[in-house]
C-alpha cells in the first residue's frame, strides 16, 4: 500500500531550520548549514530537499500514519556531491520502531558501497555491496525489510539482500548519519521523488521501481463551490500559491449546516507518463477559533468519488496528506487521462 509520497514541490523555499516541512509532514528535521527545500538541483519538478550530511542527525524523519507495519519499504533520488571519507558517516535511510529505537540503516561507505547495519551506526555490520554510489549525479535508492531480510536495489538493480532480524516499523528516515561528522563534512545530499509503502492491500505492496512525483496544482473551480475565498472570484487562485499565503489567499468554511463543500480541476500532467501508482491530495488547513472542526479530502472521476477519513484540524498551519491508489471509477490504477480529468474534493461537515 502506498503511504506516502513527497516531490517537495508545493512547500516553496524552507531553510534548514526545517519550517512547513515540520508542519504535520516530518517529525524531524535537521537540514544543517545549506539544507532546505531548494530549487538548485531538482529532479522532478522545480525543487528537491538538501540535506548537508556533515549535520549532527542529518535527514527528515516521517512516521507512518497508517500504523506500524512487518513490512516497509521507500524509495527517492538522491545526489551525494562527494563521498564521504568515513564508512558510518553517511546514512541514507533507517527503519524505526514506534519508540524511535532504529531497526536497521543503510549507509554509503567512502568508496560507494552500501552497507546494511542492525541498528545504527554502532550497529553490528550485516553486509555491503560492491562500490555503486557515485558522487555528482541522480541515482534511485529503493529498499525493503520484512521480518526476514532486507532487499536494496539501486537504479533497479539488487545490489544487497540480506537475512536480518526485522521488526514493526513505525517510522521511517531518510538521511541520518553517525561519528565522525568528519567523515560527512562538506557532502551535501539532494533527494526528490520519495516514496514510503508496506507490504499491505493489494497495490504498491512490492518495489515501486524508480518512479517520478509529479506535483499539480488546481487550475479550475469545479461545478460545486460552496467554501468562501479570502478575495472574491473564483476558488483555486486561493489554493494554488507556492509557497502557501496563509495570511491573505485562503477558502474559509464558517457555516457547516449541511456540509460545505467545493471540487476544483488540476492542471495536466506530462504526456510522457506510462503508469500511475497513485494520487496523494496535500492539504493545508487550520481553524481560526476553539471548537471541533474537521476537514475531508477526496477525488472525483467520472461519476465516482473517494473521500478520505476526516482530519481534526488545529489552530496552527497543518498539512493532511491523503492517498488514493486506484481510480474510484475502475478500482484499478489510475490512467494519465484519468488523473488528467479529475477533480479534487475540499469538504467540511462536522
Amino acid at each position: 500500500m502506498l503511504i506516502f509520497v513527497d516531490g517537495f514541490d508545493h512547500y516553496g523555499a524552507v531553510p534548514s531550520s526545517g519550517d512547513r516541512l515540520r508542519e504535520g509532514v516530518y517529525a524531524e528535521t535537521n537540514l544543517g548549514p545549506g539544507g532546505g527545500v531548494t530549487n538548485a538541483n531538482p529532479r522532478t519538478g522545480e525543487r528537491a530537499l538538501r540535506i548537508n550530511m556533515g549535520t549532527n542527525d542529518a535527514g527528515v524523519r516521517r512516521v507512518l500514519l497508517s500504523g506500524a507495519s512487518e513490512t516497509v519499504g521507500a524509495g527517492f533520488a538522491f545526489r551525494l556531491s562527494s563521498l564521504p571519507t568515513d564508512n558510518r558517516s553517511l546514512g541514507l535511510f533507517q527503519w524505526r520502531r514506534n519508540d524511535n529505537g532504529i531497526i536497521a540503516s543503510i549507509w554509503v561507505t567512502s568508496t560507494g558501497q552500501v552497507l546494511l547495519a542492525a541498528g545504527g551506526r554502532s550497529g553490528a555490520e550485516v553486509g555491503r555491496s560492491d562500490p555503486v554510489v557515485y558522487a555528482g549525479a541522480y541515482q534511485h535508492f529503493e529498499a525493503v525489510m520484512t521480518p526476514a531480510d532486507v532487499e536494496v536495489r539501486i537504479n533497479g538493480v539488487t545490489v544487497l539482500s540480506q537475512a536480518i532480524e526485522g521488526d514493526s516499523c513505525a517510522q521511517v528516515k531518510l538521511g541520518a548519519n553517525g561519528y565522525p561528522l568528519s567523515g560527512a563534512t562538506g557532502v551535501t545530499m539532494d533527494v526528490d521523488d520519495f516514496c514510503v509503502w508496506d507490504g499491505e492491500g493489494d497495490a504498491n505492496n512490492d518495489f515501486l521501481g524508480d518512479v517520478k512525483v509529479y506535483t499539480r496544482f488546481p487550475s479550475s473551480d469545479g461545478a460545486v463551490q460552496e467554501w468562501t475565498p479570502s478575495i472574491e472570484g473564483n476558488g483555486y487562485p486561493m489554493i494554488d500559491n507556492v509557497p502557501p499565503a496563509d495570511a491573505t489567499e485562503y477558502l474559509s468554511a464558517d457555516d457547516v449546516s449541511g456540509g460545505v463543500r467545493s471540487t476544483f480541476g488540476v492542471a495536466d500532467f506530462p504526456e510522457e507518463i506510462v503508469a500511475v501508482r497513485g494520487v496523494m491530495l496535500a492539504t493545508r488547513a487550520w481553524k481560526t477559533d476553539a471548537g471541533d472542526a474537521q476537514v475531508r479530502t477526496g477525488v472525483i472521476s467520472g461519476a465516482s468519488e473517494a473521500v478520505s477519513a476526516g482530519h481534526a484540524i488545529s489552530m496552527a498551519p497543518v498539512w493532511y496528506s491523503d492517498v488514493f491508489e486506484v481510480d474510484p471509477a475502475t478500482e484499478v490504477a489510475w490512467t494519465l487521462e484519468a488523473i488528467n480529468d479529475l477533480e479534487t474534493v475540499l469538504e467540511r461537515n462536522d
